[in-house]
């Protein structure tokens, strides 16, 4: 079943971007992260069926997706017409997305995988809450208002990480090896820039941050870098909509090459990309509820 993964993956980024507000389509993407980690690592699960907290974890991971859709969608039902396509691709995009999920969740237990689920749904939410209580943001928000901002509101950061992902991946073509050697330390500014982005709300800061990183790995996560890359480079002009299907497609193609190379940094890296959706959507829902 695992050719059903990538209709899975294309269904629920498409539903969740058919939500009516834009608080609901971040919220319809919050499990989107988990998702793709947890695609990118059934390539690694161990052989063997039977009980494994690493086919767990995977597990787990391959149901947030389709599950945080589905309740972004419960939230959103007052706006939901059963007339739109909305609903209707929900609802294709979470028996997909349970179906991609099935053979992993069969392998290890299905019940230990939702347990583990809900476990890393908590572990989350804890951390947000702590991180939002303790004001870890604040620091790095007093400093990114200080920073000059390019003409057309982007960062110097932005562009910093634009120019290296173009120049180390270039340099892979001549010097693989020299490029090679540097990948811990630019797939860690890379988990830098996102989390930087999570904290500040930048969007094009994080993909740009993101197309740095998988710069560093091998040769066939090129074309999902290129497409995260183009989609930093368009992230603050319009068709947000666009923006947001080239960079998760392109994250889909780099996040299997990354965990094959650094996965903690990719651990990291998908978890900054969830908080960051999670500080939009509080974004969105502020100016939804403001008044006009």
């Amino acid at each position: 079943m695992t050719y059903i993964v990538p209709v899975a993956f294309a269904t629920m980024v498409v539903s969740a971007l058919l939500l009516p507000t834009r608080a609901d389509r971040f919220r319809g993407a919050l499990g989107i992260p988990a998702f793709v980690l947890g695609v990118a690592s059934i390539p690694f699960l161990p052989a063997f069926r039977g009980p494994s907290l690493t086919v767990w974890i995977s597990g787990g991971l391959l149901v947030l997706g389709p599950g945080l859709l589905a309740l972004a969608a419960w939230r959103a039902r007052s706006r939901l017409s059963l007339g739109a396509l909305a609903p209707w691709a929900i609802l294709v995009a979470v028996a997909a997305g349970l179906a991609a999920a099935w053979p992993t969740l069969d392998r290890g237990g299905a019940l230990p995988a939702v347990l583990t689920a809900g476990a890393l749904a908590f572990g989350s939410l804890l951390d947000w809450m702590v991180a939002e209580k303790v004001g870890l943001g604040r620091a790095i928000r007093w400093l990114d208002e200080r920073m000059p901002a390019l003409r057309g509101r982007y960062s110097w950061g932005t562009m910093v990480f634009v120019t290296g992902a173009i120049g180390f991946r270039l340099a892979w073509l001549v010097w693989p090896l020299w490029v090679l050697s540097w990948q811990p330390i630019g797939v860690g500014l890379g988990v830098l820039g996102v989390v930087w982005a999570a904290a500040t709300g930048r969007v094009p800061l994080a993909l740009a941050a993101a197309a740095f990183a998988a710069s560093f790995t091998a040769p066939e996560a090129t074309v999902g870098g290129w497409l995260v890359l183009a989609a930093a480079a368009m992230g603050n002009h319009s068709r947000p909509r666009l923006i947001a299907l080239a960079a998760a497609f392109g994250s889909y193609l780099v996040w299997p090459a990354l965990l094959d190379q650094e996965v903690v940094f990719t651990v990291l890296l998908t978890a900054a990309t969830t908080a960051l959706l999670a500080q939009l959507a509080l974004q969105a829902s502020t100016e939804e509820r403001a008044p006009r």
